[in-house]
């Protein structure tokens, strides 16, 4: 008479197969990972991207994708990932890296209105009231009590002391903001 195998004997070669499975799958995709790295982009490299739907309709992922990869920021990316001038044309922080002062180019609203460092406070506000993420992760002073309605959007740490300049304070110094707001 044979004795039955234990469940545990039985799965063991479909345990060792699934593990050589997840071996080879992760190290295809670290290979997969690092053809990608180079230590220089070709000159002149753009990012191109396709997006699937129907382009014609307002409110569709198209359109919103395009609105998002579009819209100017403070400040950007250039293609080597470096900080560039967006709407500010210049920033530097000051008290400790407690505050970022940026210095606006001259713009213009689509209706032909200028664009003034008002303007940003109003945006930074109303990203805030509406408990948005990045505005709170980003350190900015009090947004977290301006998200969760504990204070108004008025003491936002976002000020305009005059027409073409904004101030950003922070809650602590963060070297990540730059990024934050090119993103």
């Amino acid at each position: 008479m044979t004795r039955p195998r234990s469940l545990s004997a039985a799965a063991a070669p479909a345990t060792a197969l699934f593990a050589r499975t997840t071996a080879l799958f992760a190290l295809a995709t670290a290979l997969l990972a690092l053809a990608g790295c180079g230590p220089e982009r070709p000159e002149g490299a753009r990012l191109t991207v396709t997006v699937v739907g129907n382009g014609d309709r307002p409110g569709g992922l198209a359109r919103r994708l395009e609105a998002e990869a579009t819209r100017p920021t403070l400040v950007a990316r250039d293609g080597n990932g470096d900080t560039v001038a967006g709407l500010a044309t210049s920033w530097r922080f000051v008290d400790d890296g407690r505050s970022l002062i940026l210095r606006l180019r001259p713009a213009k609203w689509s209706d032909g209105k200028p664009l003034v460092a008002r303007d940003v406070v109003t945006a930074f506000r109303r990203a805030a009231s509406g408990r948005e993420a990045p505005t709170v992760d980003a350190g900015i002073a009090n947004a977290g009590a301006v998200a969760t309605r504990a204070l108004p959007a008025a003491r936002l740490g976002v000020l305009a002391p005059i027409a073409r300049v904004v101030e950003i304070r922070l809650d602590a110094p963060s070297p990540l903001l730059l990024g934050w707001l090119a993103a």
